[in-house]
């Protein structure tokens, strides 16, 4: 298979999870999701770096749209944290990818 679709199917599956997550979330907690810690604690701080490494893509393309209908910056700003999220949702993807080969040869 090309290296592209490997990449391209990479980035579907961390966007997805992402989103899924996102969702589980939103019915958990009753409020979107966000970057940042709850409170002061060393627990909340590693919880919020684990949410925010697996929700990033989606945080980051809600917080772009929202941006872009608000007026605060322009599209094309916008275009370039999709972008970002993008990318992210594909390493993200690589990383699930990986872990899945590595159970799945146990």
């Amino acid at each position: 298979m090309p290296d592209i679709v490997l990449f391209l199917y990479a980035g579907a599956v961390g966007f997805i999870v992402a989103g899924l997550t996102a969702a589980a979330y939103r019915a958990v907690t009753s409020e979107p999701v966000r970057f940042g810690a709850k409170g002061p604690g060393l627990s909340s701080v590693f919880a919020a770096f684990v949410v925010g490494l697996i929700l990033g893509p989606v945080i980051i393309v809600r917080q772009a749209f929202s941006s872009v209908r608000s007026g605060e910056v322009p599209s094309s700003w916008a275009a370039a944290g999709v972008m970002v999220a993008v990318l992210w949702s594909c390493v993200l993807g690589i990383a699930i990818l990986a872990v899945a080969e590595s159970l799945r040869t146990v």
